[in-house]
């Protein structure tokens, strides 16, 4: 199997076409193309390559995840697959775009075939199994290769990090598909996300790490490198509780001169702890207690 990422899109979205070297069959999932360079840029990689698509798979229907699916359904025939409780995601986008400013046809394409989990699909003699991995959306999957040791996790999980969940997700939800259904795979498992560069199974338990439990409470431990190299914070899920030491204040973050790091720390204040839902409450090293929704208007960070 081969794998050809592309950049498409304002918001920087993967979009991935894969295809089975000898029938050159071939799906792209997520086609986030959004102008009439990237579309010529996605077609012309097919022509040249000899590639018949037949797939168009959706890990989620958010806008930036969709915006090409009007362009393969009126070039190739192809309707979009996702999952059935996925459709008032793929529905309600053409309301959220008109918002934002962006264009997204009224009109979208009708869905295919519906996805169902665990399902097999086939690509010429490539098998792809659909994952559930709801959270950042209620219906969001991953899809998942065997053969190939390849996984596309949408926005379910980033390197180092994972989706936010303040846009009609469940962060209870998007915890446990992490962890029970993609940290279960096979550590040499690489992984493509929706936005930024690959990782893989391996490099992600290390980063997730393993749940402590108190009792019947469960502790969660994320990676908050910056102040520190390996500075982490501590989630209870169950309670809305997080304990960031001296990576967030109230109205303010850790400083990096003592070896530490500006970057990482920005990052992972930014991708680890205000993509936690608004009403967690925030016990730092230092100060005052705050609130995830507090620090997101401090930050510049939108619902």
């Amino acid at each position: 199997m081969n794998i050809h990422p592309f950049v498409f899109n304002p918001l920087q979205e993967n979009t991935y076409l894969i295809w089975d070297e000898n029938s050159l069959k071939a799906a792209v999932i997520d086609p986030g193309m959004n102008d009439r360079m990237e579309e010529q840029l996605f077609s012309r990689f097919l022509e040249d390559n000899g590639l018949r698509l037949e797939l168009c798979l959706q890990t989620h229907c958010h806008f930036d995840h969709i915006l090409g699916v009007e362009y393969i359904y009126n070039k190739y025939g192809i309707q979009p697959r996702f999952t059935a409780s996925e459709n008032g995601v793929y529905m309600s986008m053409p309301s959220w775009t008109k918002m934002m400013g962006i264009y997204l046809t009224e009109n979208l394409p009708p869905r295919g075939e519906l996805l169902h989990a665990h399902e097999p699909l086939l690509l010429g003699e490539i098998e792809i199994q659909v994952l559930p991995t709801p959270g950042h959306t209620p219906g969001g999957v991953s899809f998942y290769v065997p053969d190939q040791k390849v996984l596309f996790t949408g926005d379910t999980l980033f390197k180092g990090s994972r989706g936010r969940t303040d846009l009609g997700g469940n962060e209870m939800d998007l915890q446990r598909s992490i962890r029970q259904q993609l940290l279960t795979l096979p550590a040499d498992v690489r992984v493509y996300p929706g936005h930024g560069p690959m990782t893989s199974i391996a490099d992600e338990r290390i980063l997730w790490g393993e749940p402590l439990l108190l009792g019947e409470i469960e502790i969660q431990v994320l990676p908050t490198p910056g102040h520190t190299p390996g500075g982490v914070s501590f989630y209870v899920p169950s309670q809305k509780v997080l304990f960031t030491g001296d990576t967030l204040f109230k109205g303010s973050r850790g400083r990096t001169d003592l070896g530490g790091n500006e970057m990482d720390l920005q990052r992972s204040i930014r991708q680890q702890l205000l993509t936690l839902p608004a009403d967690v409450k925030v016990y730092p090293g230092h100060g005052p207690m705050t609130s995830i929704a507090d620090e997101r208007i401090l930050w510049g960070v939108g619902d």
